[in-house]
């Protein structure tokens, strides 16, 4: 999939001789990150505890970079408009190959919290991750905050996360936004679990 989106970005580039959406690559290749830290986890077992909290910490991180491709959906239309339809196809193949990322992503954590933690319930968890993940992208899509930046502008990140916690009335708009994407995100990765489930009985 990760390759049929570059393909369609390198024709794009081709026909339009502009870069407009190759932002997408690189939003990509963040999306990709998660996917290769749960990877790694699930492989492999890591004799000291630390070390793999640590990386479940970063996979938290930047998790969100995932299903984020999803709000790029709203650069359609600011592009050629012989191309309109065009860069739908590319919206859409990011989009769709960055939830994958981050389906498959997160399926990799249960079985990790299931087989070295013992939680009997990772689903449960799952919810509550990919709720964070909404507010993750709230901050990204509408605050323009990057993963990276919680190590360079710490304070400020927590400062605008406090306020929006402290005085929620405030920030219906993040509320809203956090709600409803993240109850589509669970109702989505619900319906990618139940489709594995089905698979594997029918083997």
């Amino acid at each position: 999939m990760s390759v049929f989106c570059l393909l369609l970005s390198f024709g794009r580039r081709c026909v339009a001789a502009d870069n407009f959406l190759s932002f997408l690559v690189w939003n990509l290749v963040l999306a990709f990150i998660p996917w290769l830290i749960s990877a790694i986890l699930h492989v492999r077992r890591f004799a000291v505890r630390s070390v793999q909290l640590f990386l479940m910490l970063l996979w938290l991180l930047f998790f969100p970079n995932a299903p984020y491709i999803l709000t790029d959906i709203i650069h359609l239309g600011k592009g050629k408009s012989f191309l309109l339809y065009y860069d739908l196809i590319i919206l859409l193949a990011y989009s769709f190959t960055g939830l994958f990322y981050a389906f498959v992503s997160l399926h990799l954590i249960e079985s990790i919290l299931a087989r070295d933690f013992h939680i009997k319930r990772p689903f449960i968890i799952s919810v509550f991750e990919l709720y964070l993940c909404a507010f993750g992208i709230y901050l990204g899509r509408f605050l323009r905050w990057n993963s990276w930046d919680i190590v360079l502008h710490g304070r400020t990140i927590l400062s605008d996360i406090g306020i929006r916690v402290i005085r929620p009335v405030f920030y219906v708009d993040t509320w809203m936004f956090v709600f409803f994407f993240g109850t589509m995100l669970v109702l989505y990765y619900q319906s990618y679990r139940s489709f594995l489930t089905h698979t594997r009985n029918d083997k």
